[in-house]
């Protein structure tokens, strides 16, 4: 997967792909649900933030604005790596684009709604990247 950046493009000279992505990762295009997951997969390959914090497909020089409800990136399962007892525990997210990012510092106690706003940081700022 390509690197999640940031651009410097000013907004009014971005247009809207007319693609919408709703809270559950859904995407659509013109109101219809983009279900060729190649495509999507394509997409999120070429999606960088922008200084407004919109998230932009970017294939060679054109550039579209999505419309995001939430988050681009949801997480469809969370699996635990290794023990607590021995301390090298870890958590893989498997994300909505079929990547498995790991997060690698160790947790010992993790509410639910936090490991949401974890997740949600992370995802509005792709510039980490598991090893």
């Amino acid at each position: 997967m390509s690197e999640f950046k940031m651009i410097d493009k000013e907004a009014e000279e971005i247009p809207p792909c007319g693609i919408k992505v709703d809270k559950e990762g859904v995407w659509y295009f013109e109101g219809k649900e983009m279900f060729r997951r190649d495509i999507v997969n394509y997409f999120y390959q070429n999606l960088v933030k922008d200084g407004a914090g919109r998230y932009i497909i970017v294939q060679g020089d054109e550039r579209c604005y999505l419309e995001v409800e939430d988050t681009p990136f949801i997480v469809k399962a969370v699996f635990s790596k290794g023990s607590r007892e021995r301390g090298d525990e870890e958590l893989e997210l498997l994300l909505c684009d079929d990547t498995v990012e790991t997060l690698h510092e160790r947790i010992k106690v993790l509410e639910r709604d936090m490991l949401v706003e974890v997740v949600r940081s992370l995802a509005a700022d792709r510039s980490w990247q598991g090893a």
